[in-house]
């Protein structure tokens, strides 16, 4: 259900291309399915020099490091948004111990992925960048 959901609710978001935005006449979004399918297949290939469980642990490595990145971000962007809201409110000894916790522990957690899965990660990461600016582009010329 993840696999074609959340490409779905970001294309409707149009922070992806539309395609992913297709759905049966059911309302399931096939087009998610399939390029997510493919693109697991892809990696499934890349490593098939290696055990199907050592393939296993690289992709679980790779799916948390996609899930630490935002969470590094947000523990991050969790100070800036606190000093935008309120600026003169007390606790800030609290709230730079909390960012810095999360921060701290993201950033082991994203330490201890790896090499490879760090490696890979970034590499998948920035290979969304050409996609995240045509999407951005083709939504301000709407």
């Amino acid at each position: 259900m993840l696999q074609g959901q959340v490409p779905y609710a970001i294309s409707k978001d149009q922070l992806f291309p539309p395609i992913f935005s297709r759905t049966n006449k059911k309302g399931v979004p096939y087009m998610g399915i399939i390029i997510s399918s493919i693109m697991v297949s892809l990696f499934m290939a890349m490593n098939y020099t290696k055990g199907l469980v050592t393939q296993f642990k690289f992709l679980l490595l790779l799916s948390l490091l996609s899930v630490l990145i935002p969470y590094l971000l947000s523990a991050a962007a969790y100070l800036v948004i606190r000093v935008r809201k309120s600026p003169k409110a007390g606790g800030w000894a609290g709230a730079i111990a909390l960012a810095m916790l999360a921060f701290a522990y993201a950033l082991w957690a994203i330490a201890g992925a790896g090499q490879e899965a760090v490696y890979y990660g970034f590499l998948l990461l920035m290979a969304g960048i050409p996609f995240y600016v045509w999407a951005a582009f083709t939504k301000n010329a709407n």
